[in-house]
């Protein structure tokens, strides 16, 4: 799918902590149509309809063929004067959803051909404004649904950012113009085929998300993943924001920076609450490959169960694990022995917890004695590394691997 400037824009907003500095120049843009951002520092403007002094945005019920005026405020909240550019384009969904206006050059192809208004640039003094009308006409033979633009005040300049003489930022303000013809609609999207993308060391699962239908859905559900063994990574709640209607996007979710490459199967099961339609994916593949990177993040490089004393008079196993992190520390991590005896689950036993996994080795040594004692079998062992969320408890695998070593107990 080709993203313009300005949804590339957006996207690069999206993950700034990461990449700012690789960027001349930010965009702040808004994220859904309900309001502005708010931007600490820089100059201060006011972008809303006329008459309504909450600040929310246009929405319009228009018949094909009728026309209607708004009328949009422009003002300076600030204590200097300022010039501003304004201009309607139309609008686009932002990844996971929600408002987002094209820039000012790009070529108006959707509802925004439908309005007309006085693009350009304005100087306004402090603690004044002033007010702009649009004039909204929807085409003859437009079909019933709803349909969105967007109209922009910014800085005409770029501003600088406090502490750098390299980077400045164009501050943003957007509202929507959303209208609706009335008729006849339906509500549909649907899921393509996902993937997992990596870059800057950082992978994310990436579905693509289209509204075929003729009205704003906003999905949301469940993602499951599991390993090629059908081991549950982990089981999350993802909500979108607007998806509009006859757009596409994507939902796009941090993957652990500790997964290891591998293929992987999906689940996700979405729904819209407004509308009640209904999009999953049912054990998709996908494979986690990073480029360039030929070590796994983290890896239990050893791993032994030594029967102590000895193998005919077992009192307890000697478990040594040495787990290798090349990436970045892992807090919260989790060490888990899964104990069988004869192929049964006989239960998961703690060798540590709460322990950070610097880069390098880190090792672990704990003495397991079975809860109801050493009983007559084959004893196997896999090892279980999870990462757990200090603030919700959540648990995310981070791999699982069987230890060569067993113990045989016999009968007594």
């Amino acid at each position: 799918m080709r993203r313009t400037r300005s949804e590339a824009a957006c996207l690069i907003l999206s993950a700034v902590a990461l990449v700012v500095a690789l960027l001349p120049s930010l965009v702040i843009a808004q994220a859904t149509p309900e309001g502005s951002p708010v931007v600490d520092g820089g100059p201060r403007f006011i972008l809303r309809p006329a008459d309504d002094v909450d600040g929310s945005y246009f929405t319009l019920e228009a018949k094909p063929g009728s026309s209607h005026t708004l009328k949009v405020v422009l003002a300076n909240a600030d204590n200097e004067s300022l010039k501003l550019n304004t201009y309607v384009a139309d609008a686009f969904t932002l990844v996971n959803g929600g408002f987002g206006v094209r820039e000012a050059d790009d070529p108006k192809e959707g509802t925004a051909t439908w309005i007309t208004y006085e693009a350009g640039t304005v100087s306004l003094e402090p603690g004044k404004g002033i007010e702009r009308e649009l004039t909204v006409k929807v085409p003859d033979g437009t079909a019933p649904g709803q349909y969105i633009a967007g109209v922009v005040l910014q800085t005409a300049e770029p501003i600088k950012i406090s502490g750098s003489s390299l980077f400045s930022q164009i501050i943003r303000k957007s509202i929507a113009v959303f209208i609706t013809v009335p008729g006849e609609t339906s509500a549909d999207f649907t899921l393509g085929t996902p993937d997992i993308q990596t870059e800057g060391g950082l992978s994310r699962l990436v579905v693509p998300v289209v509204n075929d239908g003729d009205v704003v859905v906003k999905p949301a559900g469940t993602l499951a993943l599991t390993d090629a063994q059908g081991k549950e990574i982990f089981n999350q709640q993802v909500a979108m924001g607007s998806v509009y209607a006859g757009m596409e996007t994507t939902l796009e979710v941090p993957l652990p920076l500790t997964l290891p490459d591998g293929d992987y199967q999906i689940a996700l099961d979405l729904s819209d609450k407004a509308t009640s339609t209904t999009a999953k994916l049912a054990e998709t593949s996908v494979t986690l490959a990073r480029e360039g990177q030929s070590q796994a993040p983290v890896a239990i490089t050893k791993a032994s169960v030594t029967p102590m004393p000895s193998a005919d008079n077992v009192q307890f196993a000697a478990v040594a694990v040495t787990i290798t992190n090349n990436a970045a520390p892992v807090n919260g991590a989790m060490v888990v022995l899964n104990v069988a005896r004869d192929g049964k689950p006989v239960e998961d036993f703690t060798l540590a917890n709460a322990v950070t996994l610097q880069q390098g080795e880190t090792q672990v040594e704990q003495r397991y004695l079975p809860a109801e004692g050493w009983t007559a079998g084959e004893w196997s062992f896999t090892l279980t590394l999870e990462s757990v969320d200090p603030q919700t408890g959540a648990k995310t695998t981070i791999l699982t691997q069987p230890i060569d070593q067993t113990i045989s107990i016999a009968g007594r």
